[in-house]
């Protein structure tokens, strides 16, 4: 018999809720371009979902009835439901690295990074390391013994290295609702203590409180704060569940610092107070 001595025991949970969309997601194809002299590509239907990292050429990008300009160090982006037009008038040599994402929800994964079709165009945080991790995956590509865990280590650390630039993935929040409040969602998620103020949430986000209220209506069904009542409320009620955690734990963990007020709080919406819920469970 093993008879253990000074050990920390006890189960640890990781919650997600829900479960990140990116996880239906997987890279399905790399290449490089390497050219020289004008350039013209007409795509009316791209062949799936693609990020680009441009290393030469001055790029003009049509998408969306918009035209962006795209110069070497940055990104621009393509899927299938929005036909694109790219371009480059130099003599000079120029290059791209490509690649592409498969899976039910590759489109709403480069949301991630701060692309959509309203705004298809990004400087990333660190463009030599965003580079970097273009090449790699495209190396990776090639191997026949690559992995599924390397190339999502690759994957999530391009993203990483493309993060950063809040003022340019905010412009294409305000012309994309439906974008704003996903991402809105996302941080409130995975952040539960942001966002008591809606004033501050909206800046965080570069808009104002009238345009990210409107987002949420129209795609969420229900107000910023009404969406973050009933996403702490489902957190708290499965901790409550699940867990023998303290209820100071489950009010920390639902967003809450003090304990009273979420005592409080949570017999106003539940109608009893967390440890009668759980004692009634």
């Amino acid at each position: 018999m093993t008879i253990l001595k000074n050990s920390e025991v006890g189960a640890r949970f990781w919650i997600l809720e829900p479960l990140p969309e990116y996880m239906n997601i997987w890279v399905f194809y790399s290449n490089r371009f390497l050219e020289h002299g004008e350039y013209t590509s007409v795509q009316p239907r791209p062949s799936g979902v693609t990020l680009r990292y441009l290393v030469g050429g001055n790029w003009e990008v049509k998408m969306c009835g918009k035209t962006w300009s795209a110069s070497p160090g940055e990104i621009f982006c393509a899927v299938p439901s929005e036909p694109l037009v790219f371009s480059q008038f130099d003599k000079d040599e120029w290059e791209w690295l490509e690649i592409q994402f498969n899976g039910p929800c590759a489109e709403t994964f480069i949301g991630e990074f701060g692309l959509s079709p309203e705004h298809p165009v990004i400087k990333p945080n660190d463009s030599e390391l965003t580079a970097d991790f273009f090449r790699r995956l495209y190396r990776l590509m090639a191997q026949p013994d690559r992995t599924v865990p390397h190339a999502l280590e690759l994957l999530f650390g391009l993203l990483e290295a493309c993060r950063g630039r809040q003022n340019q993935t905010d412009a294409g929040l305000k012309d994309s609702p439906k974008l704003l409040a996903a991402r809105a969602v996302d941080y409130l998620d995975t952040m539960p203590s942001a966002g008591k103020n809606v004033s501050e949430l909206a800046e965080h986000f570069g808009v104002d409180r009238t345009t990210l209220g409107r987002a949420f209506k129209k795609h969420i069904g229900m107000s910023p704060h009404e969406y973050l009542d009933w996403f702490r409320l489902q957190r708290a009620r499965g901790l409550l569940d699940s867990t023998n955690l303290t209820v100071s734990d489950v009010a920390k963990r639902a967003g809450f610092s003090d304990v009273k007020y979420f005592i409080g709080w949570f017999k106003k919406h539940q109608g009893v107070t967390p440890g009668n819920y759980r004692k009634a469970k």
